[in-house]
């Protein structure tokens, strides 16, 4: 067993640190990482550039949990209106049953166990990017 989860067991038997904390340690432990704990994620940030146009779109750092709440509320809303509404198809109606079954929160958790990284980092020859970072 790797002598940086030695201590952390050591740091949980002389109750330096909790049960919670010592899970938390040794979830995180990346042996790749020069024995440092990861930091979880926690917000989503964008920034597109155009060039062209003289457009840069910088949106703040957004938290998950927000995120995941109005994604949430936006599929429940838009699934009633499908089923409100005699203007919409049935294919349109079937991607929203799709939809609904994606469980949101389950992805941002998954994000969230990688740490910090850029997700989507497009730069072109002319200036303009388009970067999706995971803070």
């Amino acid at each position: 067993m790797n002598n940086d989860i030695m201590s952390i067991i050591e740091q949980l038997k002389s109750e330096q640190i909790s049960t919670k904390k010592a899970i938390d340690l040794i979830k995180n432990y990346d042996p790749n990482n020069d024995y440092e704990i990861r930091k979880k994620a926690s917000k989503l940030k964008i920034l597109i550039i155009d060039k062209g146009e003289g457009k840069t779109i910088r949106i703040p750092a957004i938290p998950f949990w927000l995120i995941t709440s109005l994604g949430n509320m936006g599929l429940k809303i838009g699934k009633f209106a499908a089923k409100r509404s005699d203007t919409i198809d049935d294919e349109t109606k079937e991607y929203l049953n799709v939809l609904d079954d994606i469980d949101l929160r389950e992805i941002f958790e998954e994000l969230k166990s990688h740490g910090p990284f850029e997700l989507v980092n497009v730069e072109e020859e002319d200036g303009d990017m388009v970067k999706i970072s995971i803070l």
